[in-house]
Parts: structure tokens; sequence; C-alpha cells
């Protein structure tokens, strides 16, 4: 297993990453809509930052998009490359959930993800 880099703003969703996290987990961050990381686990340093940022803009892109065709918002945004996948999927009224991994675990990061954002949605730092 490689060393994990962990920015911990909200420790217990530190717990709830270190519980469903797996090593095909390249990167999982929690984000605040407006980009700020709550709570990331990547296996490069230097990335958590960036990684948290964008994949908020992506989410706020997709969301503008849907909504200005007068549709629901997206519950999943999936961005594909050959090799890997970006799953990012909206938490709660005001945060953003983001994994990457191989496509290859395409349905483990997407089983891991639900967990996740369910157990989050579920914790009590978030019913207040």
């Amino acid at each position: 297993m490689q060393e994990r880099v962990i920015i911990n703003i909200k420790p217990e969703i530190q717990g709830i990453f270190e519980k469903h996290h797996d090593d095909i987990v390249e990167a999982m961050v929690l984000v605040s809509k407006n980009g700020i990381p709550l709570t990331a686990m990547t296996r490069r340093s230097g990335k958590n930052e960036s990684f948290s940022a964008l994949t908020a803009t992506i989410y706020g892109a997709s969301d503008v998009v849907f909504t200005s065709f007068d549709k629901t918002s997206p519950t999943i945004i999936e961005v594909n490359s050959q090799n890997d996948v970006l799953m990012i999927k909206g938490v709660g009224k005001s945060m953003v959930l983001a994994l990457m991994g191989s496509v290859s675990d395409k349905n483990s990061l997407e089983r891991i993800m639900n967990a996740v954002s369910e157990e989050i949605e579920n914790s009590s730092s978030f019913k207040k």
C-alpha cells in the first residue's frame, strides 16, 4: 500500500474515509462546493488542493449545464480516460465527494462513493 497524503479539517470524515478507503482509490476528497478541501486522501503530495478545487468546479459546471436545460442536478459525474475514472457526487447541500481510480475498478469505486456519501450524510456533524 502506498503512503497517503491526508488533509484533515473534519476528523469525523477522516474516520469515514479510513473505513471505506481501499487500495483501488488513488484519491478521495470531500470538498465544499466552492472548492475548499474538508478532508482529502491522495497518493501524491501537493495534489489535494488542486484536486479539490477542480472537482468542485467540474461539479458546479455540470450542475449549470443540467439546470440550464431544465434537468435535475446530476447525481454522479464521471470523467473517463483510457485507464482511469474520476467520479464526482454532491453530498448534502454544500459538499462534493470525488474519487479517482482505475477504470477497471469503476463498479467498486462507485460502491465506495455511495457508501461514503451515505455515511457522511448520516453523520451527526452534518445533520446540525
